[in-house]
Order: C-alpha cells, then structure tokens, then sequence
C-alpha cells in the first residue's frame, strides 16, 4: 500500500470521492492546513495521505497534530476512511498501522480515535492496534466510543 501526502500532487479520496480534489487548488490547500496557515477557530494543522493500491484509491486518513475542545470529544487526532467496495479487505488496518507512524512521527506519542459505537468493523480495527476503550460520548443522540493508543 502506498501512502500519499497532501503535499505530492496525487488523486484524492473521501467517502463520495469528490472528482474535484485532483485539482491543484485542492492540494495547495492541504498543505496550508498541514502547516497551519489559514486555518479558522475550530481547525487544527491536520496531514492528510491517501491510499493507493495498484494505482487504485482505496483510502484516506486524516492526522491532527493537536486536539482543540471539539475534537478531544468527537473525532481525536485520527480520522480515516476506506472507500466501500474496498472494505473487508484489512486496509483499513493498514491505513491505521502508517497513521500511527505518521502521529508517531509528528511527535504524537498517544492518540485519541473515537467511532460510532454501532460501528462494529472500526472497533475492531481499532481494538486490534491496542485501541484502550475509555467512556462513552453522547452527540446528538448517537453515542460515539473513545480510545487511546500509545504511538
């Protein structure tokens, strides 16, 4: 799996895919954000990588640098995604494995994840890379699970 960072001009990915994201301005964009430039109140420097198999986006991941009083209850300092008909296929555990380096890298030496607790396939991911359940969260009604991992 190849991991891609905002900063090398390469196809993006979210859950819709957003044809609009392979474009410079995107790009250019991320890297202000990974640098913290232009950020507004409720944003953090994030990097953002992206996975690629055989030429092919099956992922993305989002690593906050630090944590602002929103993310420390929804959202902590990872954030990823695996596009649906490349779920069951364990990226998801590989695109968590490079995130944890990648926070280990920035200094991070534990982070928070947090997922929706009916959310069975991102618990288990999570809980078999040391994923530590701390309490339940309650956001509009749905209750969202917290877990810390030493990096």
């Amino acid at each position: 799996m190849l991991m891609k960072n905002s900063h090398v001009k390469a196809l993006s990915s979210s859950t819709a895919m957003t044809p609009t994201w392979n474009g410079p301005i995107f790009w250019d964009r991320m890297e202000c954000i990974r640098q913290g430039i232009g950020l507004s109140e409720t944003q953090v420097p994030e990097t953002f990588l992206v996975a690629e198999v055989g030429g092919q986006i099956v992922g993305r991941v989002s690593i906050r640098h630090h944590l602002n009083p929103a993310l420390r209850l929804v959202g902590g300092h990872i954030g990823y995604s695996v596009r649906p008909r490349f779920r069951r296929n364990g990226y998801a555990g590989q695109i968590l494995d490079l995130a944890l380096t990648e926070a280990r890298n920035l200094g991070i030496g534990e982070v928070l994840l947090t997922c929706d607790a009916d959310n069975l396939a991102s618990r288990r991911v999570i809980e078999s890379h040391g994923g530590v359940p701390e309490t339940r969260n309650s956001q509009d009604t749905k209750f969202k699970l917290r877990y810390r991992i030493t990096t």
